[in-house]
This record gives C-alpha cells, sequence and structure tokens, in this order.
C-alpha cells in the first residue's frame, strides 16, 4: 500500500524537470483569474447610509475564459503525469473545441444551481 509521502516523491519526480515552466503557467493562470476577479470598491449614499458596493467589471469575461482555461489545465496535469513536455502553449488547449466546452461549464454551472435549490 503507498503512503501519502510515496505519492508526493513520485509527484516531485515528475515535475522536477519541468518545474520552471510550471511555475510560468501557474502564474499566467493566477493573473488572468485576478484580472477577471478584479473589484472595484464604490460607495454610494442610500436614504441616508453610505454603503459600499463592489463590482467586478470584467467579471463577464469569466464565463467566456474560466472554463477554457480549467480544461487546459486538466490537459497539462495529464501531460506532466504521463511525464510529456509542457509549455506555454498547452494553455489554449481548452480553446480549440470553443463551444463545446463553454457549453459544458455552462451546463456545470446550470445543474449546480438546480441542485443547490432543492436544499434550500
Amino acid at each position: 500500500m503507498k503512503l501519502a509521502r510515496d505519492y508526493r516523491r513520485e509527484a516531485h519526480e515528475k515535475t522536477r524537470s519541468q518545474a520552471g515552466i510550471l511555475a510560468v503557467i501557474c502564474l499566467i493562470i493566477l493573473a488572468v483569474t485576478a484580472i477577471i476577479n478584479f473589484s472595484v470598491r464604490e460607495t454610494q449614499v442610500i436614504e441616508g447610509q453610505e454603503i459600499e458596493i463592489y463590482k467586478q467589471p470584467l467579471s463577464f469575461l469569466g464565463l467566456f475564459v474560466l472554463g477554457h482555461i480549467e480544461v487546459s489545465f486538466v490537459q497539462i496535469s495529464k501531460k506532466v503525469n504521463l511525464e510529456e513536455k509542457v509549455s506555454v502553449k498547452d494553455l489554449l488547449h481548452g480553446f480549440k473545441d470553443y463551444i463545446r466546452v463553454l457549453a459544458g461549464h455552462f451546463l456545470v454551472g446550470l445543474y449546480t444551481t438546480l441542485w443547490a435549490l432543492l436544499f434550500v
């Protein structure tokens, strides 16, 4: 039976040779996610009370980009596990079949929302 340290050691061995490119890929994903989820704080006075409102002006881009980045990250993880060479270009893998990934991402959100309504 494998222990957790055995899995960690195996993962370390598989990622050691490509650690630099994997770090760059993670930083790109982090930057894209941070830009999309960037929020702007506004203060408005409503009925004599100051209310802080947080707006995310680019959040609609998340619908069209983040699901594809998730698919790309899964593909990159698969390549790392199979010990294949990974490049930054692999981040575009999720955009190859754009409509199908977009529909899948939409359906996951829809089904999650509908199942959550059962518990309200």
